[in-house]
């Protein structure tokens, strides 16, 4: 193998060594000259310290501060407070993602019990790693060699032992690469030369023959101790380490409680629900709620008080974990005083949704089960063990099961507080919170834009429980098997929903009837505006039809259309922004109907002027109008008809105006072509003095027309003007 391989290898371990030595201190075995690098010792006597070199004098001990009470919000954060007991002045450090760091700065709070004081607290730097190594007096930024970082020192005061045994101490005077000639069948390499000024002279030691160098110099020292350490930070990204202080003295320096309490971003808390139908009572059930809490954490919890929460804080992120530099201009030198650099300033109904799922129920297969045991031979009976008994009967989800929750009032929000939790870190759980009795009541939900034929099998949820039910999937249970899906929206304490779960095949709803009229309620003139009330009136018809065995009851949602109000319909057992949801019991194999009307009243406006004469006549006979109002009605159409009349003479005579002078063109064109003293020519010069006294005549009537027209149209406009009745 070439010497300048084996050099270069022996640089690598050099600054392995540096890296990990503290004080520097590198050493080299000895070793034969053909001796390959690979075979150098992994291990160097180095050490590091355990901590930085602090500005003030270190805690007295350190101490763990276990998570006490976790409170988690279903707006996606948690209030994380850790307690521990100390004496004196203690220290305690915590984990945590680099993206929770923001938030411990933004929310942090702290308490020091007993008297004792809050010291710093301590986190390390965001800035890159680059930047943060070259703010220190030795360069680690790129991995330097060991002849770079030697020249990085020069002026430095080093002791260097090498393998021969020279121990020689003297100052960096510099390093530089030699060609030195090897055996005759090598090539010549190039090593690093360490350049020394010593009391003797200078000196100059092959590097890849020192067996350890030694920095003589303390502040150098501890500088690149420092950056070592960012180093070591820097390996880990994603996580750190934040340290507390609480300083204890005199008096306060017995045992007492610290608390360390911050809010971060968590998982939202879930909860899902079991409903288990009573088939005996209607109108119970048991509702079964789990709550679903992740741990995604770096800490365990152990035994801790969990507070689930339902409520809805605001919370934001905020980058403060970030440093801030801002970009300054660089000034250049003037050659005189007086102008510096000028600073300028800167210059945004609860609506119910109810899911629906397949199924068709589990109360038929209950009885063929139940048909069959009663069918089995009683030998089988006989033979039956009371385990084989308790095997057969149906599962009873809420049996066993027992809620580890207190539930309670915290201001505006609802808490759920369950003591004595234990949850590895990374890890999650389901946890009984609700296990009580509700009032349900069975139904058969319609509505056409869900299913045209079938309504939904359902119930009406009453919240029983005390407590405030957060928003969830309810699994059905009915008859000891299941039943079908559900969801449910929060529902606090007292407060009803509604519930659908599957399809009812017994019941069939027809409701493609609809009509829609329109109607004149009154009627009155103001000002020559005739204002009109309207009615529109809409009407659906549900034609209910049951095929069930057992009396129903049939919720049925009918659209309420904006604007409009019931008349003539049953009052709806409630309404929503969108719904009028009617109820209506059905007997077994029984046929009903339900009409839903809604009507509208609106006014429009229209001109009597304006108006054409047929529109004029339909509102002066229709009988929704006062007779006053028609009366007037019917004279504006009188009016308005010797109006028409006195246009449609004008036009004739403007029409007998445009006949003969047409003719006359034509006759005038005849003239042209023929001799004068004829009687042909004579005729028709004959016919045209007819034609011109019949002009002139026209001319005079149609003048007295257009007068008469003008005066009665005045004399129209003034009355409809005018005209006011009711």
């Amino acid at each position: 193998m070439h010497t300048a391989a084996r050099s270069h290898r022996l640089a690598r371990v050099l600054t392995l060594a540096v890296v990990l030595a503290c004080p520097l201190t590198i050493q080299l075995p000895a070793m034969a000259q053909d001796q390959p690098p690979a075979q150098l010792p992994a291990q160097l006597p180095a050490q590091l310290p355990a901590q930085l070199p602090a500005q003030s004098p270190a805690p007295a001990n350190k101490v763990d501060v276990p998570v006490h009470t976790v409170s988690l919000f279903s707006s996606g954060v948690g209030f994380f407070q850790h307690v521990a007991t100390v004496n004196g002045s203690a220290q305690a450090e915590l984990i945590f993602q680099t993206d929770q760091v923001n938030d411990i700065l933004k929310s942090l709070v702290l308490q020091d019990l007993g008297g004792g004081a809050i010291g710093t607290v301590s986190y390390p730097s965001m800035d890159p790693l680059g930047k943060t190594l070259k703010g220190f007096a030795i360069d680690l930024t790129s991995d330097p060699s060991m002849a770079n970082l030697l020249s990085q020192i020069r002026g430095a005061s080093v002791r260097v032992e090498t393998i021969g045994g020279d121990d020689i101490t003297g100052t960096v005077l510099g390093v530089e690469a030699r060609v030195i000639a090897t055996a005759k069948d090598d090539a010549p390499i190039s090593v690093s030369v360490l350049n020394l000024v010593t009391p003797g002279g200078l000196r100059a030691v092959r590097v890849d023959e020192a067996r350890s160098i030694r920095l003589t110099d303390a502040k150098l020292q501890e500088e690149l101790t420092r950056a070592l350490a960012a180093v070591a930070r820097a390996r880990d990204d994603e996580k750190k380490a934040i340290r507390f202080d609480f300083a204890g003295q005199g008096a306060q320096a017995g045992d007492r409680q610290v608390k360390i309490g911050y809010v971060v971003q968590t998982p939202v808390w879930k909860t899902s629900y079991r409903l288990v139908l009573d088939d005996k009572e209607a109108d119970k059930a048991n509702l079964q709620g789990w709550a679903i809490v992740e741990n995604q954490t770096d800490n365990d919890w152990s035994d801790i008080s969990l507070n689930l929460v339902s409520g809805r804080p605001l919370s934001f992120a905020m980058d403060l974990y970030q440093p801030m530099y801002l970009d300054r201009p660089t000034v250049e030198l003037e050659q005189f005083a007086g102008l510096r650099p000028q600073m300028y300033k800167e210059g945004l109904a609860d609506r119910e949704e109810a899911g629906a799922a397949g199924g068709r129920g589990a109360m038929a297969m209950r009885r063929r089960m139940d048909a069959s045991v009663q069918a089995a031979p009683a030998s089988a009976s006989a033979l039956a063990s009371p385990g084989m008994t308790q095997m057969n009967q149906f599962l009873d989800p809420t049996a066993s099961v027992v809620s580890q929750a207190s539930a309670g009032q915290i201001g505006e929000l609802f808490q759920y507080t369950l003591p004595g939790v234990t949850l590895a870190r990374q890890s999650s759980a389901m946890i009984p919170i609700v296990t009580d009795p509700v009032e349900i009541k069975k139904l058969s939900i319609y509505n056409p834009s869900v299913h045209a034929m079938y309504p939904l099998t359902g119930a009406r949820i009453t919240n029983t429980t005390g407590k405030n039910l957060l928003q969830g999937p309810i699994t059905v249970f009915a008859g000891g098997s299941y039943a079908g899906d559900a969801q449910i929206n929060n529902l606090p304490p007292g407060q009803a929903r509604l519930i659908s779960y599957g399809i009812d095949l017994q019941v069939l709803v027809d409701s493609t009837k609809v009509e829609n009229n329109q109607s004149i309620v009154s009627g009155k003139v103001v000002k020559g505006m005739l204002e009109l009330s309207l009615n529109r009136e809409d009407a659906r018809t549900y034609l209910i039809k049951s095929k069930s065995p057992e009396a129903k009851t049939v919720l049925i949602e009918a659209p309420r259309m904006r604007g409009y109000d019931l008349f003539e319909t049953v009052k709806p057992d409630e309404t929503t922004d969108t719904l009028h949801r009617f109820q209506v019991d059905v007997k077994p194999a029984e046929k009903k109907e339900l009409v839903v009307k809604q009507r509208q009243v609106i006014s429009q406006s229209i001109s009597v002027i304006d108006s054409d004469t047929n529109s004029l006549l339909i509102y002066a006979r229709n009988g929704a109008i006062s007779q006053k109002v028609r009366d007037q009605l019917s004279e504006v159409v009188k009016r308005r008809e010797g109006i028409d009349g006195l246009r449609k003479q004008i036009e004739k005579i403007d029409g007998q105006f445009n006949w003969i002078s047409q003719d006359q063109g034509r006759i005038r064109e005849n003239m042209s072509r023929v001799e004068r003293n004829t009687d042909y020519y004579k005729r028709l010069l004959s016919r045209l003095n007819e034609q011109e006294d019949m002009i002139d005549k026209g001319r005079q009537e149609r003048d007295n027309l257009a007068k008469q027209l003008e005066e009665a149209t005045a004399k129209f406009q003034e009355f409809v003007s005018n005209l006011n009745v009711e």
